[in-house]
C-alpha cells in the first residue's frame, strides 16, 4: 500500500536512473513537442521554471475516469488548453514571490503565444503551499483524480510507480486582470526568464 509503505533511501544509481528519465521526458516534451520551457535566472544561475504545453483537454495527463467525467460537466474534448506543468523554484530563492511571477508569465505566453485563454495544471494533493498559492492567484479546483500515478526509486533500481491524488486547477485568462510586464516585476537586479 502506497500510503503506508517507506520508501528506501535510493542509491546515487538509482537517482540518476531517475533523472535520467525526468531529463528525457523534459526533452520530448519541451524541445520535440509543442511545449516551452520558461526559465528563470539570477544572474547566470538558474532559479526556477515553469512548463507549458498547448493541448486539447482529451489529453491532459490524468487518468480516464476522470477525463470522461470532467468533459461530459464542462468542456467539449478537443477543447485547446494550456497545461501548466512542473513549477520549481530553487530552496533558497523559495518566498520570495518567484514561483507566482512564472506562472504569470505561463499565463501570459499562453495567451500570446499559444492563443489559448485557459490554463489547467496538476498538483499532489500533499501539496498544500502549492495549492494557497494557485488559489491566490485566481485558480479554482476542477478535478480530482486519486488514480494518479508517481514515478519513484524502487529497490533493484528501477522505477516504480505509485498512485497519488493529484488536484486539477484552472483559470480562465478570458476574465483574468492585465498583468504588467513581466521583466518589470523582478525583485532582483539581474533576474531575468527566457523560454527555451
Amino acid at each position: 500500500d502506497a500510503k503506508t509503505k517507506r520508501w528506501p533511501i535510493p542509491s546515487s544509481k538509482d537517482l540518476k536512473k531517475l533523472q535520467q528519465e525526468v531529463y528525457e521526458d523534459f526533452a520530448m516534451r519541451f524541445t520535440m513537442g509543442s511545449g516551452s520551457l520558461l526559465l528563470a535566472y539570477q544572474g547566470d544561475q538558474l532559479v526556477g521554471c515553469v512548463g507549458l504545453e498547448l493541448m486539447p483537454f482529451e489529453e491532459l495527463p490524468v487518468s480516464s475516469p476522470v477525463r470522461v467525467a470532467n468533459m461530459a460537466e464542462r468542456r467539449p474534448a478537443r477543447q485547446r488548453i494550456a497545461y501548466m506543468s512542473n513549477l520549481s523554484v530553487l530552496p533558497d530563492q523559495r518566498k520570495k514571490g518567484l514561483g507566482q511571477r512564472l506562472v504569470t508569465e505561463a499565463e501570459r505566453w499562453a495567451q500570446e503565444k499559444l492563443r489559448v485563454n485557459e490554463v489547467i495544471l496538476l498538483v499532489s494533493s500533499k501539496n498544500s503551499a502549492a495549492q494557497r498559492l494557485y488559489e491566490r492567484m485566481g485558480y479554482q479546483l476542477v478535478l480530482k483524480d486519486p488514480w494518479a500515478l508517481r514515478a519513484v526509486p524502487a529497490e533493484n533500481g528501477a522505477i516504480d510507480r505509485i498512485r497519488v491524488t493529484n488536484l486539477g486547477f484552472a483559470r480562465s485568462l478570458a476574465q483574468a486582470e492585465a498583468t504588467p510586464n513581466f521583466q518589470r516585476q523582478s525583485e532582483a537586479p539581474g533576474s531575468a526568464f527566457h523560454q527555451t
